[in-house]
Parts: structure tokens; sequence; C-alpha cells
């Protein structure tokens, strides 16, 4: 029998290597045909993607392009072709980053290797051509343009809608160089707000939170750069819920201010310093002064202003508080239980320059005058006189008689019994008079109330000798008391701005005035404006002679100065001789100004701006009479309601007029 397995097995391995070899030549060949095939997709997408970045439709473009990559992630081709259409789009760094991933893809033997260089060369030289307007336009454009692409929702009370979500490189140009602002009240309170927040939260420095139950606190924490922070709360809230709330922020916020209209909250000052220990400006209205949780001192804070205190501030209290803040330069604080422990402010904290005590807006002002810097000290002082005694407000006055600069004196009305004590005071002549000189103090603001109030404003200004600007407002009627105010307001030879409001006036002391800065009185005449305001009784003469100081650039006339409108026509032709600095004129809430009056303004040859507000029998023919005056540059109306928007497009139109404000 012949063994025959040895065959065998030899034609099974031979059949089994043709199998294979056919499967190898299968693989090769099928593999060949699909990457011609993608090859060919590729060549397609690529011839696709160059038309449809031709035609300026990008997007598309890029898809075919990222489609590129996808099927062929070893071919630098998706890259080079993604290139290419960002050079179409203007956007070389982005055509240099694919050149830089396609290098690193290709081969140096790959015949796009080349190419993408020879791309990437391109990208670089119309990059280095390239202008960023973004960055080179002035930022006002920008901002101007970018509230043009802003949705309806978002809405900001303090810039001019700074919050781009339209393009992340205006975005960035303006949150570079702005602290941008941002109001949020319940109006907008939509999923299009939410949703936009995420785009220029991070970038806002200065929030304002109007607030009902305190719904939008959860939105702390999305303004990491968060600077300035206000809440205004309309009802009562949960204090516990706001200080878990400012804890997200609190380690970045430089100002906070807090404002209660219910008057009732558990919120403590200590509380507040403790979450945020980096303030430098705090503003809180109804404050409990609780400072237990307060553990350290917190030199960073220089302005302080509380309101509504409970319990009412005290000598106690007030040592407490100062002793936590080294620093604080401006200290504003509402009724305190005894005046007298104003004085020592200055004593426990010497570097406060700015003490305010319960004062109204019509005295305080937006921006302090305090511009010399003499020493450490008290530099300014807002207070109610009218609890505090004369003799303590003097001492207060003369111990700080080598650094105040600027008073503002106001006078609560006083009940009866405190009228006849000061009255009793006056007239047993027991008030220690104020004998030093405030050498420095050139600005004085005061309200008076009684004759209590008028002598102690009649002191400070015969003590003042350097007085830059003064303002009197006078509710009480005594033109004995006014004389002397006037005789010592004509004694100063630097005054240079001077407002009155007063309800009577002696003729003959504002006469005396009026010739002392007369040019035929004194050559050295410093006075450049004068404001009369609410006066009856005021002669002819008496107002003629103001019409003679050479030195006025601006004058004011309120309420019932004049009262009749040839005498207001006679001191309009006047002023026009007078003065012939003068360069602004004001009428307010007069009804004798009218039609008549303005016409008679080009007596005034200087004029270059005219204010006219609350006057209703102006009408356009007024206003057309205006553009006499041959140097008329700036008009300001308000709350003329018988003025045209017709008239108001003609003086819009004239060359001369650069500025006209409607309000």
């Amino acid at each position: 029998m012949i063994d025959t397995s040895g065959e065998q097995h030899n034609v099974t391995n031979t059949q089994t290597s043709i199998h294979i070899s056919n499967q190898q030549d299968t693989i090769i060949h099928d593999t060949k045909i699909l990457r011609d095939l993608v090859q060919q997709q590729l060549v397609v997408l690529n011839r696709r993607a160059m038309a449809l970045a031709s035609s300026a439709l990008f997007e598309q473009a890029l898809h075919d392009a990222i489609q590129m990559k996808q099927i062929a992630p070893y071919s630098p081709s998706g890259y080079l072709c993604a290139a290419q259409i960002f050079i179409m789009q203007g956007r070389q760094l982005a055509a240099i980053h694919e050149c830089n991933i396609g290098i690193q893809t290709a081969s140096s033997t790959d015949s796009l290797y080349n190419q993408l260089y020879t791309t990437k060369s391109a990208a670089e030289s119309r990059q280095e051509i390239c202008i960023d307007f973004i960055t080179e336009l002035p930022l006002d454009i920008i901002d101007n343009i970018a509230t043009r692409f802003f949705p309806q929702v978002i809405r900001s009370y303090d810039t001019a809608s700074p919050y781009l979500n339209v393009s992340r490189n205006w975005r960035n140009r303006l949150c570079a160089c702005v602290e941008l602002k941002f109001s949020l009240t319940a109006f907008d309170a939509s999923s299009d707000t939410y949703h936009a927040l995420g785009y220029y939260a991070p970038f806002v420095k200065s929030l304002t939170l109007s607030y009902d139950g305190l719904h939008y606190l959860q939105l702390l924490p999305l303004f990491t750069m968060l600077r300035s922070f206000t809440a205004v709360c309309q009802s009562s809230f949960d204090a516990e819920l706001l200080l878990e709330a400012l804890s997200n922020v609190g380690s970045n916020l430089k100002e906070l201010s807090i404002e209660s209209s219910s008057g009732e909250t558990s919120l403590a000052l200590g509380d507040i310093l403790n979450i945020c220990p980096n303030l430098a400006a705090l503003h809180c209205q109804t404050i409990n002064m609780d400072m237990s949780a307060a553990k350290r001192t917190y030199p960073k804070m220089t302005r302080l202003s509380l309101a509504r205190m409970l319990p009412s501030m005290d000598q106690a209290i007030i040592q407490q508080v100062l002793s936590r803040l080294p620093s604080l330069r401006v200290f504003s604080i509402d009724q305190v239980a005894d005046p007298r422990v104003l004085l020592l402010v200055p004593t426990l904290c010497p570097t406060v320059m700015v003490l305010s005590h319960d004062t109204p807006l019509s005295i305080l002002p937006q921006q302090s005058s305090c511009h010399r810097y003499i020493k450490s000290g008290l530099q300014k002082l807002c207070i109610d006189g009218s609890r505090l005694e004369t003799s303590d407000f003097f001492a207060m006055l003369e111990g700080n008689m080598d650094t105040l600069q600027e008073l503002r004196y106001w006078h609560r009305s006083s009940s009866q019994q405190q009228s006849m004590q000061h009255r009793a005071g006056l007239s047993d002549g027991i008030i220690t008079p104020l004998v030093s000189q405030l050498q420095y103090l050139t600005t004085f603001f005061c309200e008076l109330e009684d004759r209590r109030s008028q002598y102690i404003a009649t002191c400070v200004l015969q003590s003042a000798p350097r007085l830059e600007h003064v303002s009197i407002k006078n509710n009480f009627i005594d033109t004995t008391c006014s004389g002397a105010i006037f005789d010592a307001l004509a004694s100063l030879s630097n005054l240079q701005a001077l407002d009155l409001s007063m309800r009577r006036i002696n003729d003959d002391a504002l006469q005396r005035f009026a010739d002392r800065h007369c040019g035929k009185a004194d050559m050295k005449a410093t006075l450049k404006h004068i404001s009369l305001g609410a006066f009856y009784g005021l002669c002819d003469d008496t107002l003629y002679k103001v019409a003679y100081i050479p030195s006025l650039e601006s004058i004011s006339i309120d309420s019932k100065v004049v009262e009749k409108m040839s005498t207001l026509i006679t001191w309009m032709e006047l002023l026009g001789l007078g003065c012939p600095y003068l360069k602004q004129v004001r009428f307010a809430g007069t009804t004798t100004a009218n039609d008549q009056i303005l016409c008679h303004m080009h007596y005034m040859q200087s004029i270059e701006r005219v204010v006219l507000s609350n006057l209703p029998h102006i009408t356009d023919a007024g206003i057309m009479a205006l553009l006499a005056c041959p140097r008329l540059q700036h008009i300001h109306i308000e709350s003329c309601a018988r003025i045209s928007n017709d008239v108001l497009s003609v003086l819009k139109e004239k060359a001369h007029i650069s500025s006209l404000h409607v309000k």
C-alpha cells in the first residue's frame, strides 16, 4: 500500500498559499480603490470649499474642510484647505495655526508639504501689514457701533450698553479699556438675560442690583471681576442671605453700597467688614453697629457712610468703629445721640479729612473742593449745628483751623424751647466768639434758620480772610443780621463766587458790597460769579449796582429778584456796559423773563452761554432772538414748555451754536 499523506499535505499548503495570495491581492486592490475614492472625495470637497469661500460662504466652506480632516486625518490637505479659507476670510492668525498643524501631520516628501509652508508665509506677510481696526478705533466709536447688536432685554443705566455678545474681539477690546457697569432689576428677569450674562459677567467691575426678596443674589458668583457692588433693597430682607452672597465676591470688592428702604435689618457692620476685608468705601443705609465680628483693623477703608444706625451712635461706638479704621479719610454719619461726640472724631482718627453729619443733598456737593493738601487733619466739615452748642462748634473749628478748607453748615429747624435758649444766649452775650483765624478756609456753604445760625455765619465770614466761594441760603427774616453778613462779605478780598438766596435783604448792605467790588471803588475786584435768588423787596438801584462789577463772568437771576420787566431790560443794558467779561447769563423760575427780555440780550456782546430754566413765558420768537448775540455758542433750555421742536432744529443747524442742551 502506497502512503499519499505527504503529497496531500503539500497540495493543501499550495492551495492555502494561493488563497492567501488572492486575499492579499484583494486587500491591496480594494485599498487602492478606496484610497483613490478618498482622494477623489478630498479633491471634490476641496474644490467645493474653494468655490464656497469665493462666494463668501465661509462657514459652509470651513465645514467641508473639517470633513476633509475627518475623512483623511493622515493627510494635510484638510489643514491646507482650512488655511486657504481663513486667508480669504482675513483671519491670518487662524490660517497660520492651521498650517502649523498641517506641517506636523505631513512628511517632508509629501507634495503638500511645500504648499503649507508657502501658505503660511503668505499669511504671515499679510498679518504684518494688517491693521486691527477694533484696536485702533476710538473707544466711543466702538461703544456706539456695538449698541446696535445687543438684544433689548439687556439694559444698562450707567453706560452705553457695553455688553458685547456678538464678537469676542469686540467684547475683549471694550472690556480691556473700561470698567463695565451693569444694572439688573426685576424687569430684566428673562432667560435671554441669564444666557447673555455668560458673555460679559466676567468683565463687569461695577454691578447695581435692585431686587425685592433677594431673587438675584444667586447671580453674584458669575461676576468674578466685581470691584463695586450696589444693592438696592425695596423691602425687608434676610441679612444672612445677603452676607452669604457677598462671601463669593467679598474679597475682591473695593466699594460696597447697601441701600434699604425698610428700616428693619439685622445687618451688622462687623459682619460686612469681616466678609469684605479689602473695602475702600462702604455706604450702608440702615445698619446695626455691632462690631463683634470685626477682629482686626482694616487699613484699606478710606470712606465710610452710615445712615439710620441702630443703636444711635455714641462716644463708645464711634471709638470702637474708628479704632478699626486707621486710614479713614471720609466719615459721614446720620444723627448721633450727642452731637458733642463729633468733637472727638479728629482726635480718635487723625486721618479723617472730611466729616459729614446728617447733611442734606442741598448742602452736600457732588465733589469736594478740598484740593490743597496742607497736612493731616480735618479739611472738610459738613454739619448740622441745630443741636450743637455754639461754643462747642467754635471749639471744633478752632481745633482744626490749620487744616479746614471747606465748611458746609446748616441748621435743622429747632424746637421752640431750643430757639428760646439760643435767643436768650445771644441777648445775654454769653456766647464765646470765634477768635481764631480760619486761614485755609476757602469754601463756605450755609443754610440759616434763626439769629443764632446767622451769628455763626457772620463769625465764620469775619474769621476766614481767604474765602473764595460762599453760598448763603437764609430763610430767617432779619435785615439787621443780614446787614452784618454783607459787611463781612465786603471785606473778603479773594471772593470769586457768591450764591445768595434770601427771603429779605438789607438794600444798603448789598449796595455797600457791590461798591466794594465795583471798578469805581476797587480796581482789584476778583468776584467772577454771583447768583441772586428768592429776594423780596430788592430795589432797582441795588440791582443796578451789581451791573457795575467789571470782573463778573457769570450771573444768575432766580425767582422774584426782579418784579418789573422794564427794570430787567435796563439792568441787561447796564450789564453790557459794565461787565465786559460776562460770558454766562442764567434766568430761572421768574415770570418777568419773556421774549422781549431775550430780544435785549444782544446788548451783552461777550455772552457765550445762556441758561433758561422754568420760564413759562418764553416762546420760539425769544429763542430765535438769541441768535443776535455775536459770540453765543451754548444754549441750555430746561422746562420751557412753549418752545417747539422746529426752532430747536433750526438752532442745531446754526454753525456758531456748538452745543444745544434741552431737558
